[in-house]
């Protein structure tokens, strides 16, 4: 994206975010359009959420299980985090709404199983940690309303954009894909020091021709060219990419082949 539409981007979604706020803490009117023109944009996701730290949520959850299973997983427990948020700014709260217990059987299954969702509802204002729980500090006598509403608007996009990206339905699975699979690949990870010394020094054979990244997480090598994209995927990003309905007809071809052709060169 351009410099200055990146700029014009960004404020659209901040003027689009201080709109969706307003909705929430009056809870007069619904905020799915605003929904759906943060989803639509193609800003980084740090430029997207300004609360929450969603790339960080998915690297720490996605990275050693099955991505299908993390992101329903995550979504689950951003669905509770969302009754949590909406609770708050109910006229009538629960009655124990200053206090979230770990003993409670809907936390034990859902928001402990995610690392970062505590954190959520300390943005939400649950501050105070005692040995069973989380709660409001005792001279704060009522929620941010503005707060809440703010970090609440993220919480329900995230949840909407995870379920987009299980269904392989999300339009832009590429500002994803570089959290979930981004990382040092698991040979990278577990490669004792020793061994990675040793490969490094080990002489390069010209006649190998250099491994091409993958054009979105950029730390896989390729194992699919597709033709209409113009990109070098690896597995994991072309599943995710080439689901959505729109990209089903693109013309892709097999690493084996592209480099045969003479399309592996990265551009």
């Amino acid at each position: 994206m351009e410099p200055a539409r990146e700029v014009s981007e960004g404020q659209r979604l901040e003027r689009g975010r201080e709109e969706a706020g307003c909705r929430l803490e009056s809870q007069t009117e619904d905020v799915g359009h605003l929904q759906t023109h943060f989803i639509s944009s193609t800003l980084p996701l740090t430029r997207k959420y300004l609360h929450i730290a969603v790339g960080e949520v998915l690297t720490l959850n996605i990275q050693h299980t099955n991505p299908t299973v993390g992101l329903n997983t995550i979504a689950t427990a951003f669905n509770i985090l969302e009754k949590y948020g909406r609770n708050l700014l109910n006229a009538v709260k629960p009655k124990f709404w200053r206090s979230v217990k770990f003993n409670n059987p809907v936390f034990k299954s859902t928001i402990h199983r995610i690392q970062g969702a505590r954190h959520v509802l300390s943005l939400y204002g649950y501050t105070h940690t005692s040995q069973d729980g989380l709660s409001f500090p005792d001279e704060v006598k009522d929620v941010d309303r503005h707060q809440v509403a703010s970090v609440l608007f993220e919480v329900s996009t995230f949840r909407m954009e995870l379920g987009l990206l299980v269904k392989a339905s999300h339009p832009h699975p590429q500002l994803f894909a570089v959290y979930m699979w981004g990382a040092a690949s698991a040979q990278e990870i577990h490669q004792p020091e020793g061994e990675k010394e040793l490969t490094a020094d080990m002489p390069v054979d010209p006649s190998t021709p250099d491994p091409v990244s993958c054009s979105v997480c950029g730390r896989h090598t390729f194992s699919v060219f597709c033709l209409t994209c113009d990109w070098h995927l690896c597995q994991d990003c072309d599943c995710l990419y080439h689901q959505h309905p729109d990209r089903l007809t693109h013309h892709r071809l097999p690493a084996h082949t592209a480099r045969q052709v003479g399309t592996h060169t990265a551009s």
